[in-house]
């Protein structure tokens, strides 16, 4: 028998096309994997399990991971980035309501080029795993607090407030 072709992620039940359609599929279109799953079992009669489905997104994230590293170095290397918080309530069952309220901090350039951090908190703490150390440049955000509070040092002022960046306001919140 003929060697297998090169996998994405090594000893995969998936072919690079289905790991592809579960992440566009989740990640573009909302679509959870639990109806993912069912689609599947409906269209093709092979069952999955959500298990599955899920490791399989988390290890094709993390073989990944060096090209989303290499990207968001070019990505930091402009001059200027646009910075939003944005909450988002997230399901699940192990929390009491069944549900939090989690925070998307969004990053996008002027070239187009967006970067996505997600934390459970809005804490300043959390910008400065977002801004890298020493980053040098225009920071456009909003009237926020915990993006303030960051340039000022954090909350009890412990950090050296970041030099070299620049706050731009931003006009749809004048």
């Amino acid at each position: 028998t003929a060697a297998l072709p090169p996998q994405v992620i090594a000893g995969s039940l998936f072919g690079t096309e289905l790991l592809i359609d579960l992440v566009v599929s989740k990640f573009v279109h909302h679509q959870p994997l639990y109806r993912q799953a069912k689609a599947l079992e409906g269209e093709s009669g092979v069952r999955l399990s959500r298990a599955t489905l899920c490791q399989s997104v988390a290890r094709l994230a993390d073989a990944v991971e060096p090209v989303v590293r290499q990207m968001a170095l070019e990505f930091w290397a402009g001059g200027v980035v646009q910075l939003d918080l944005t909450p988002v309530r997230c399901l699940c069952g192990e929390r009491e309501g069944g549900s939090f309220l989690g925070h998307m901090w969004v990053c996008a350039a002027p070239g187009g080029d967006v970067l996505w951090h997600w934390s459970e908190t809005k804490a300043a703490k959390v910008a400065r795993d977002v801004i890298p150390d020493g980053w040098r440049g225009v920071l456009q955000v909003d009237g926020g607090s915990e993006v303030a509070c960051h340039l000022r040092g954090g909350r009890d002022r412990a950090h050296p407030p970041p030099k070299g960046l620049v706050r731009a306001a931003c006009w749809a919140h004048v």
